[in-house]
């Protein structure tokens, strides 16, 4: 089912102090952007999803695409709970600068007033740490850091546990050295909300965000958000979408687990544009949430947001994928928001939420690429298939018997050669490269397909090209049988 929210009638015309807006979205470009998510979810093979844009302190537009659940054929509807993923930072952002506003704590206090007990290996490191290297991403937690949790399903379900497991953890770097993007940051400051304000994180979301603005269909409890009708989440498995996980467990929920509709998700992005009643935070707070951050290449990260130049415009935005991917981004000097999400694990939701924004803005939308994950996955299926056809075509060959001449072993002795040097460069890949870039794959996160389709890809392809290897090298030290 799709349905449209036709502009809500709001009689506030509240607007950012200083910022100079341009005129609202026309329900031509509103159509067209539409149009172009429709298209982008149903060429990527996406189940569903749902767009959202807002204008100033308004909702001017909420799509929905496809179904919550591919099982049923449930629709997505308006009230239809998203996972937020990584977007869930923003949330526990706003937390930590609440209670800094409210003279509760200090941002450039070490982390161990607040958790005493806090460390991780290097024990002097530990007492560096800060929340601003936190909330920067500057604390030298290395990207992967929370697998040291998902491998250990006992403590998975308790944010505390997790956090204390980082005490098995060496930093990539010094902290406030360098940008290095990593979820335990936010669980950790996940858990600094609950110490500080004496509640769990989720009802202290509750209570100070969703509460005050009116955000009804969201929810940062799985239990509440399967009530309302989550849609379920997909991931790339040996080529294809299948049914995934929600939850990673509670240790990363203050990072990546708010459940949020399209409408609330429009909300959200009002309130970052300062332009919603009541405020969350005040305006010189958001700035610095927005732009008060660290560099990292072309764009800067701040506090659960990142900031970048796209044709001579400051965009605000952050992207979250997990069995579930979402976009938020805004455009401040326009007051413009749009947020996109999609019920699957994908690469692409970034570039098509950037599409959107462009369309409602009158410019032109850049080409999407395939998407990395689905594609990637399929790859290593075709991997897969001809490493275990190579194997059987070698069987076959190992039952042949024939003449062998001087030439022909020459050319085995050069086959020999490749197939070596096929081997050595196989188990490189599999053993070097592919460890030395799994901080940057979803593995880390557990995602079922990935890990399987990456271990049988590498097994099989080291098993072929080592096969290959052996019997060439065999054959290219046997005596020719005649020669000329």
């Amino acid at each position: 089912m799709i349905r449209w929210i036709a502009p809500l009638l709001v009689a506030s015309s509240l607007t950012c102090a200083g910022k100079a807006l341009a005129e609202a979205p026309s329900r031509e470009s509103l159509a067209r952007a539409d149009a172009w998510v429709a298209r982008q979810l149903s060429e990527h093979e996406l189940l569903g999803g749902a767009l959202v844009v807002t204008y100033e302190d308004r909702v001017v537009l909420v799509r929905t695409y496809g179904v919550a659940d591919r099982l049923t054929g449930r629709a997505v509807q308006l009230d239809t709970p998203f996972v937020s993923a990584s977007i869930a930072k923003s949330f526990t952002a706003v937390a930590i600068l609440q209670l800094r506003d409210r003279g509760l704590l200090e941002l450039d206090a070490p982390v161990q007033r607040y958790l005493p007990w806090f460390r991780v290996l290097d024990e002097p490191a530990s007492r560096k740490i800060t929340i601003r290297h936190l909330l920067n991403h500057t604390s030298g937690l290395p990207e992967n850091a929370h697998a040291v949790v998902w491998q250990n399903p006992s403590i998975r379900d308790s944010l505390e546990n997790g956090v204390r497991a980082l005490a098995a953890i060496r930093l990539r770097n010094s902290p406030g050295a360098s940008f290095v993007y990593s979820n335990m940051n936010y669980a950790t400051l996940g858990l600094i909300v609950e110490r500080v304000s004496g509640e769990r994180w989720e009802h202290y979301l509750s209570r100070e965000i969703f509460e005050p603005l009116a955000m009804t269909g969201s929810s940062a409890e799985r239990s509440r958000a399967e009530a309302l009708g989550v849609a379920r989440g997909y991931g790339p498995e040996f080529g294809r979408l299948v049914e995934q996980s929600l939850s990673a467990g509670a240790f990363l929920a203050p990072a990546a687990e708010v459940y949020l509709t399209a409408p609330d998700l429009g909300r959200w992005l009002t309130a970052h544009l300062g332009v919603s009643r009541p405020s969350i935070l005040r305006q010189s707070s958001l700035d610095e949430a927005h732009y008060g951050g660290t560099v990292d290449g072309a764009s800067r990260y701040a506090m659960g947001w990142g900031t970048s130049s796209v044709d001579g415009r400051v965009l605000i935005s952050h992207s979250g994928a997990s069995s579930h991917s979402m976009f938020m981004v805004l455009d401040p000097a326009h007051s413009l928001g749009v947020g996109v999400m999609t019920n699957a694990f994908t690469g692409v939701i970034g570039d098509i939420g950037r599409g959107a924004l462009a369309i409602v803005d009158g410019r032109t939308a850049q080409p999407v690429g395939r998407d990395p994950y689905l594609w990637g996955s399929r790859a290593l299926v075709a991997v897969t298939t001809l490493s275990w056809l190579s194997l059987a075509v070698m069987a076959r060959a190992a039952l042949r018997r024939g003449q062998r001449t001087m030439a022909s072993l020459l050319r085995t002795r050069l086959r020999a050669i490749v197939a070596s040097l096929v081997a050595i460069t196989s188990t490189l890949i599999v053993l070097v490269v592919v460890p030395a870039r799994a901080p940057a794959l979803p593995a880390a996160f557990g995602i079922r397909g990935w890990p399987v389709d990456l271990v049988l890809a590498g097994v099989s392809m080291l098993l072929a090209s080592w096969t290959w290897a052996g019997r060439s090298a065999r054959d290219a030290w046997q005596r020719p049988r005649s020669t000329r």
